[in-house]
C-alpha cells in the first residue's frame, strides 16, 4: 500500500514546486535523506533510456551484514547506471568510496553518476573526473525541474563511451 506525503520546495529565489512523494516506506524517506534519492530517481525514472530503477540497493558481506549500499541503480538495457544521491557534497572521500563500489559491484562496463543538489566545489568535480564518474549539479543547471534536459544530455553524450582503465 502506497501512502502519500505532500512536499513544497523553496529555493532561494522564491521559486516553489510541489511534489506528491508515493511509497509504502514514505515516513523512512522523510525522515533521513532519502528525499533527494526519491527525487533523483523520478527524475531518471522520465530518461528514455531507464529499462527498470533499483533504490538503495544493498550488498551484503557473507554474515548478511550490509557491505556497502548504493543510492540508485538503472538498467539501460546494455549498461547499468549507478548513482550516488547527496544533498551537498562535504568529503570529497565520498566520491572515493562511490567509485570503488561501483567498479566492485559493476565491474568497469558500467557508469558511475554522483548528482548533488547543491553546486559542487571544482576540486569535487575533478576528483570525479579522475575516478571516471560522472557529476550533476540540480541547482547548477536552475533545480528539479529545469535539470532534466542538460541531465539526460550529459547522460546520452556518455552512455556509450567507453571507460578509461
Amino acid at each position: 500500500m502506497n501512502k502519500e506525503f505532500l512536499i513544497k520546495l523553496y529555493n532561494n529565489k522564491g521559486f516553489s514546486q510541489a511534489y506528491v512523494l508515493k511509497s509504502p516506506q514514505i515516513f523512512h524517506l522523510i525522515h533521513n535523506s532519502g528525499w533527494f534519492e526519491l527525487e533523483v530517481a523520478q527524475i531518471l525514472s522520465e530518461w528514455e533510456r531507464a529499462k527498470e530503477i533499483r533504490m538503495n540497493c544493498i550488498f551484503s558481506a557473507k554474515t548478511n551484514s550490509p557491505k556497502n549500499e548504493i543510492d540508485i541503480i538503472i538498467d539501460t538495457g546494455t549498461k547499468l547506471l549507478f548513482v550516488e544521491c547527496k544533498t551537498q557534497l562535504n568529503s570529497e572521500t565520498d566520491i572515493d568510496k562511490f567509485s570503488a563500489a561501483v567498479k566492485v559491484y559493476g565491474g568497469s562496463g558500467n557508469k558511475a553518476l554522483f548528482v548533488t543538489d547543491a553546486p559542487m566545489r571544482d576540486k569535487a568535480k575533478e576528483k570525479c573526473s579522475d575516478n571516471g564518474v560522472l557529476s550533476f549539479s540540480l541547482e547548477e543547471f536552475g533545480g528539479t525541474a529545469l535539470s532534466k534536459k542538460p541531465l539526460f544530455e550529459l547522460l546520452e553524450k556518455e552512455l556509450f563511451n567507453i571507460n578509461p582503465k
